[in-house]
């Protein structure tokens, strides 16, 4: 590093975030401003340390605001975890990335979970797949189905309820 510091595009390179979140921890009160204005504004290399001890707090859960006060020197308690590692998945979630699944049980129909906090395997997920499958097969009592929309009467409803 120069002597003069970094500009904001070099310390976003090195940094491995974009100019406007620099920015915005800085508007935040998580990092000092740089030395200068403008174009004559740079960072110092301190700069670069606090950015990357933010993306590590951040990875360990902790919020913006206890970042602020963990950087200043104020004492914040360890974030909840997610539960780590998934029953059947092997992923491992932290509170800025978290892995999804996504199962189709039907024809516009899925199901989502987090890995991480819902304890399903594969046979869970079959024996959901299934038990839907068979409440779509079945008939309601005035003949419509599970799956058709609800927004309007269907035509028996309508022919029923005329004067």
């Amino acid at each position: 590093m120069e002597s003069q510091g970094l500009n904001i595009a070099e310390l976003a390179e090195a940094s491995g975030l974009s100019r406007r979140a620099i920015r915005f921890y800085v508007q935040r009160g998580l990092l000092p401003a740089p030395a200068g204005a403008g174009r004559g504004a740079h960072y110092e290399t301190r700069h670069l340390e606090l950015l990357r001890s933010i993306q590590e707090l951040q990875q360990r859960g902790f919020a913006l605001d206890a970042i602020r006060r963990r950087l200043a020197g104020d004492p914040v308690a360890e974030p909840a975890r997610a539960v780590p590692n998934g029953p059947s998945t092997g992923l491992h979630a932290t509170p800025l990335t978290r892995a999804w699944l996504r199962v189709s049980l039907g024809p516009g129909v899925e199901l989502h979970f987090d890995p991480t906090l819902a304890a399903l395997g594969a046979a869970d997920l079959r024996a959901f797949s299934d038990l839907f499958a068979r409440c779509v097969e079945r008939p309601i009592a005035d003949g419509a189905r599970p799956d058709a929309p609800t927004s309007a009467p269907s035509s028996a409803n309508r022919e029923s309820s005329a004067p």
